[in-house]
């Protein structure tokens, strides 16, 4: 079991994914004025930021839910 989500202070969380299991897997945040989306991935237990860009739809395809 990983650990908990916390996001950044700075950052706002707008999406989770979980497995069809509940497992949180993958969250979607953003900075406060929205020009910047952070792509978060639980990889072996922890949290890691996997990927930066200026749209959430820049991670489509990132992201494999079972």
């Amino acid at each position: 079991m990983g650990s908990p989500f916390q996001a950044a202070k700075d950052e706002i969380v707008w999406v989770r994914g979980c497995n069809s299991d509940g497992t949180l897997r993958y969250v979607i945040t953003s900075n406060k004025t929205r020009d910047r989306y952070f792509l978060y991935g639980l990889e072996r237990g922890k949290w890691e930021k996997i990927a930066k860009a200026r749209s959430p739809i820049a991670f489509e395809g990132q992201v494999k839910l079972y």
